[in-house]
């Protein structure tokens, strides 16, 4: 079994959730290569950029991830919660969660009723008020709650754990996007001792994605560039019997070219090249429609294109990477990066 990168295991760590960043994008910045030029702006989207002239390539991924914030306190002491970001609610009954409160992480539970125990309270109805989630920390009243330090507004995340699944597979909370942000801070690294041989690559950890792509907007509002790439995740299916689009990815077979998605049609003269780069390095890659919507796709006009790695269990608190199509996607945007001429991508 392939351990998780010290990187990506300690970026695991970090909450972010949307419009809470901030811990993240301190956390990247403090390991990026002495002397590098770092700017983050007032959404917090880290960025860097190495080179100069022309073409002016982007690289993007996203710094947040999805969870909750406290929005009440009942009087029995238990809180509400409400999602940030696509959840499967149903699914959270008996989840354990952090509150990340000014005072430091105060866990709860998800409440839940034994099924053999009270149907009528079983299921959904269990843990759920409206859309609100109701989260049990321990406390019998409000003032014991506000004790805790717990306040309105405060992010939660599911409790996070890690692990090495047998097959080789890491699964941990929160792998969408931090496996994107590993890679783009480890390709920080490498081209801080080996610059672009011509034009500009811009890295960028842009925050909000999961909440309609506010961080990426504020960048293509700022800056024009010639070529956009969106590292992120596609949704691969490992339930048995399963019969979706999706189910022509295969984890472990590299990662997948986005070509098409909700969003519209990517770059066809980008993707095409992309895979003609994949090819001629020797490197496995998927080529998959998803239903989906992807960050590049916000950047016009430009040639755009994501680059995504199969997860199993997206949105939930076992996301699961196969390591081998994570160094595949390492050694693609190294290829692409390092081209002599990075127009032959996109002509």
């Amino acid at each position: 079994m392939t351990a998780f990168p010290d990187d990506l295991l300690e970026l695991l760590q970090v909450p972010g959730v949307s419009g809470y960043e901030r811990r993240v994008v301190e956390h990247l910045r403090a390991r990026l290569p002495d002397g590098v030029a770092a700017t983050v702006d007032a959404l917090d989207n880290l960025t860097v950029t190495y080179g100069r002239g022309a073409p002016h390539v982007l690289l993007i991924v996203h710094t947040d991830e999805v969870g909750f914030v406290v929005s009440g306190v009942r009087p029995d002491g238990a809180l509400y919660l409400t999602a940030i970001g696509h959840w499967d609610l149903a699914a959270l009954g008996g989840t354990q969660v952090d509150v990340h409160s000014s005072d430091g992480v105060v866990p709860g539970v998800v409440i839940t009723v034994p099924p053999h125990l009270d149907r009528g309270l079983a299921g959904r109805g269990a843990w759920q008020e409206g859309d609100q989630v109701v989260v049990d920390v321990g406390s019998d009243d409000a003032a014991a709650t506000a004790a805790l330090g717990v306040r309105v507004l405060d992010p939660v995340t599911l409790a996070r754990r890690t692990a090495v699944l047998p097959g080789g597979t890491w699964v941990a909370r929160g792998l969408d996007n931090r496996f994107g942000c590993t890679l783009l801070l480890r390709l920080a690294r490498r081209l801080a001792a080996s610059p672009p041989a011509r034009g500009r690559v811009t890295l960028a950890w842009a925050s909000q994605e999961e909440v309609g792509f506010r961080g990426p907007k504020a960048l293509a509002y700022a800056q024009r560039f010639d070529a956009v790439l969106a590292i992120d995740a596609y949704p691969a299916d490992r339930r048995p019997g399963a019969r979706l689009a999706s189910d022509a990815v295969r984890q472990g077979l590299g990662p997948v070219l986005r070509g098409v998605d909700l969003t519209g049609v990517g770059s066809s003269r980008f993707v095409a090249g992309l895979q003609r780069l994949a090819a001629a390095e020797g490197l496995p890659l998927q080529a998959a429609y998803a239903q989906g919507h992807n960050q590049a796709s916000v950047f016009l006009p430009t040639h755009a294109a994501a680059l995504d790695l199969p997860i199993a269990y997206l949105h939930s608190g076992v996301e699961s990477v196969h390591p081998a199509d994570f160094h595949a996607a390492e050694a693609l945007l190294w290829a692409f990066v390092s081209q002599a001429d990075p127009e032959v991508t996109w002509s």
